[in-house]
């Protein structure tokens, strides 16, 4: 199992196959109140070619990508199932918690730091974020 940390800014939401999507609250123009979903156990991340311009699989993190073209995997071969979510404040995080993330070995203030540079805004320990975590390849398949 694999996890990947997210700020609670972005717009969770399901593409027309049951896919689930996030994008930016800076791109994607939705205003508070608009359609958005929460992610749920056992929801299955997928890509589908319509959606690859003009928004992100939930599995791509900072500095992670659930779906390594690179290394031979297409997003139908290496399908990823969310199997635990938690909130927490950025000011709670532990080095228990960064186990296995893209922040593997780094310690919580270069998390704020790396969040902070790739926002583009001030990240405070207060802000709120999401760990998820997940399963890929034939660990996620029916």
């Amino acid at each position: 199992m694999q996890r990947f940390i997210r700020t609670n800014e972005e717009q969770w939401f399901h593409g027309l196959n049951g896919e689930l999507w996030f994008r930016p609250s800076a791109e994607n123009g939705l205003r508070r109140g608009g359609i958005a979903a929460t992610p749920r156990l056992g929801d299955r991340l997928i890509e589908t070619p319509a959606c690859r311009e003009k928004c992100y699989a939930v599995g791509q993190g900072v500095r992670l990508r659930i779906f390594d073209r690179k290394n031979g995997f297409g997003p139908w071969e290496a399908p990823a199932l969310i199997t635990g979510l938690r909130v927490m404040r950025l000011g709670e995080l532990t080095q228990k918690d960064l186990e296995r993330t893209e922040f593997e070995g780094v310690d919580p203030e270069g998390v704020r730091i790396t969040l902070k540079e790739y926002y583009g805004r001030d990240i405070t320990w207060d802000d709120a974020i999401t760990i998820v975590a997940f399963s890929l390849g034939k660990e996620a398949s029916p």
